[in-house]
């Protein structure tokens, strides 16, 4: 690749600490200069953009799962009696909750497969 004469340029500017990490990332790489790395980086880099809208509803249906089962315990406690209505919506929520954690890993599978070549 010597013969290739690059007379194009791109200029940027970061911050101390900026660079301080990017310097660092390049001594990981292996690259030998900066530019280099920054050149593979550009043009052959992924950016990988998570949507963590699943972990949130993940979160929010074992939040409403717990206060359920909060609420179920402190009726026990008082009256030494629940419904079997309230089991069932409950068991219900966690199953629920448990669909949306098997999703959330299976698409963590498929990224985490995408870097490591395997499943």
């Amino acid at each position: 690749m010597s013969d290739v004469k690059r007379t194009k340029s791109i200029l940027f500017r970061l911050t101390e600490n900026e660079l301080a990490a990017l310097d660092e990332n390049v001594k990981k790489s292996g690259f030998r200069s900066r530019e280099a790395y920054l050149r593979k980086m550009a043009l052959g880099g992924q950016i990988i953009r998570l949507d963590l809208s699943e972990i949130h509803e993940t979160l929010r249906l074992l939040g409403t799962a717990t206060n359920n089962i909060n609420q179920l315990a402190k009726r026990a406690n008082e009256t030494r009696s629940i419904y079997e209505t309230d089991i069932i919506a409950l068991r219900g929520q966690v199953q629920a909750a448990v669909i949306q954690v098997r999703e959330v890993l299976r698409v963590y599978q498929k990224v985490k497969s995408l870097f490591n070549g395997s499943d």
